[in-house]
């Protein structure tokens, strides 16, 4: 005896066909659906959440939080950028950078990334520690990033695979990581600890592997170190050595924050005039202009204003220019401190998309761009954190404490200043800063001279000493 079919299996077997052909639908049309046109702050503020694992906050990124890191993020989709070096102080942006780049590419554009780290244990280290609890924490990557094909921990620790893509994370001691597979996306942290392999320099090892990939991008980080032994030192110098400024809540002025010009504490001194008490819990920094200081609250909110400018000197129409010099010489010539839009015109274009910004530097004759936008390097300090335990009352005390001892000095000038440090030993003039400010003068000699003298003071330009070095 047969049976029919009931009308109600046969509405169960149109609902499951229709199901399937709406699921063959909508993904063929991601398939041809190309992603968002996003920079990566934007990527960052809509799409990442911060682990509580992973460090003491949880939830949203926010880009603003930290707005110093705005520049180095815009800079990933920058047209024609190839190299990115990051040399600032501890605790401030290295890290959730590279772990931002990571993010975005595989989500939005998958690719072959290489991240480096000094040594085998330190990149199973950073796996455990950044890497695992940003893609658990982050939907739009715990939807691609998957370890479903591999068989062994160590597999699961050092590769990380997505859609068209994968993470490979090792040290950066043994060539045998650096050369057996081609790269587009380098991201090379920690890169002053890294040995000196017998086969050459690991990071230039590591991004010949991006040589087949025309879009290829290599991301350099660390504190730094030593002068003229400090890798990302010498990088930062290769680089167009971008600077921030931030607006003083009082006048308006835009000035680039110097430790030792800006900041300042009271003082005990005795009848005779000597200091004999310092107070850095009453530092705090002043404005070159108006001369008037902040409070910490008007720290914080001027670190919104933040803007990052092209600093390297160049020459253009038969003269050497200095930005941050001109930029100077420019305010300065102004009657009102709060005037600054035309001084920085005149140093700096501003050019800005959806998702770019910069500020490039100008030859002040002809107008036209100075300087390459291949490698962008990145400087700052303390003085830019918008951490509680990062005022400008804290970096004074460490300075303080830290006279007399050669290594918590240097500690200081990496940690604080994230500048490299020279040791009293074997100071050198940096000539080449010094004649960049030299100045042609002449004036009537009387008949019968035959000596002049002149005296000179000790030149401080931009957080480099010029007679004495970096440890005075």
């Amino acid at each position: 005896m047969s049976t029919s079919s009931s009308p109600t299996s046969g509405n169960l077997k149109h609902a499951s066909t229709q199901a399937k052909s709406d699921q063959i639908r909508r993904t063929g049309r991601r398939g041809w659906t190309p992603p968002p046109r996003l920079s990566l702050p934007q990527w960052a503020d809509r799409y990442r959440r911060l682990a509580k694992v992973a460090g003491s906050m949880s939830g949203p990124w926010s880009t603003a939080a930290v707005e110093v890191a705005r520049g180095p993020m815009f800079a990933v989709t920058e047209p024609g950028m190839h190299v990115i070096t990051t040399m600032v102080s501890t605790q401030l942006l290295k890290t959730s950078f590279i772990e931002n780049v990571f993010g975005y590419f595989a989500h939005l554009d998958p690719c072959r990334i290489l991240l480096l780290q000094p040594k085998d244990d330190a990149a199973v280290q950073f796996s455990k520690e950044r890497i695992t609890p940003l893609v658990r924490a982050t939907p739009v990557l715990r939807e691609r990033v998957g370890t479903s094909r591999m068989h062994t921990a160590d597999e699961t620790l050092l590769f990380k695979s997505f859609r068209g893509g994968f993470l490979a994370l090792a040290g950066a001691g043994s060539p045998d990581n650096l050369a057996h597979r081609p790269i587009r996306i380098v991201l090379a942290d920690e890169i002053d600890k890294y040995p000196v392999t017998h086969e050459g320099d690991p990071i230039t090892l590591a991004e010949e592997r991006v040589a087949t990939f025309a879009n290829w991008l290599a991301v350099r980080t660390r504190s730094p170190t030593v002068q003229e032994e400090s890798r990302i030192e010498a990088s930062y110098h290769e680089s167009d050595q971008w600077r921030v400024s931030v607006e003083y809540p009082h006048c308006g002025h835009r000035q680039f924050l110097d430790f030792f010009l800006h900041v300042e504490w009271d003082k005990r001194k005795n009848a005779a005039g000597n200091v004999v008490e310092y107070r850095p819990r009453t530092a705090r920094a002043y404005c070159e202009a108006c001369g008037a200081g902040w409070s910490e609250g008007e720290r914080l909110n001027a670190l919104q204003t933040a803007r990052w400018h092209q600093t390297r000197p160049f020459e253009c129409c038969c003269a050497r220019h200095v930005p941050l010099d001109d930029y100077e010489r420019a305010w300065r010539g102004t009657d009102d401190a709060s005037d600054n839009e035309d001084a920085l015109a005149t140093v700096w274009d501003w050019w800005a998309s959806d998702r770019h910004a910069v500020y490039r530097a100008k030859c002040p004759v002809c107008g036209a761009w100075g300087i390459d936008n291949i490698h962008a390097g990145f400087h700052t300090s303390k003085l830019y954190s918008p951490r509680q335990r990062d005022r400008p009352a804290d970096v004074a005390s460490k300075w303080l404490a830290a006279q007399g001892d050669e290594d918590r000095l240097q500690a200081w000038w990496n940690t604080q200043m994230g500048m490299p440090y020279r040791p009293h030993t074997g100071r050198g003039l940096h000539i080449e800063a010094l004649a960049a400010r030299g100045e042609v003068w002449a004036a009537p000699v009387e008949d019968g001279v035959a000596v002049l003298v002149v005296g000179a003071d000790v030149q401080r330009t931009y957080g480099v000493e010029l007679e004495t070095g970096l440890g005075a």
